[in-house]
């Protein structure tokens, strides 16, 4: 068993904080603001990269990946 798989179950519970919650709701919030973050960069720095093709190294539960599929091509991989 990984270390990982016995934090699973409740993972989101884990990451619960009320500060947190009374500026973004979740985490998946700053998520989607270092997503924006990063294509902004993409189109800006390598317009000409099509089709895009992510890895997110460390994807967790894949909330990046999900918010970047409309976007790019995108993989992700966590260990």
């Amino acid at each position: 068993m990984s270390s990982f798989d016995q934090f699973a179950q409740n993972y989101d519970d884990r990451l619960d904080d009320p500060l947190r919650q009374q500026f973004a709701g979740d985490g998946d919030f700053f998520i989607h603001q270092k997503c924006r973050a990063l294509m902004r960069y993409l189109h800006r720095h390598a317009p000409g990269a099509r089709p895009l093709r992510l890895l997110d190294a460390g994807c967790g539960q894949g909330p990046a990946l999900a918010f970047l599929r409309g976007q790019a091509r995108v993989f992700g991989t966590d260990v």
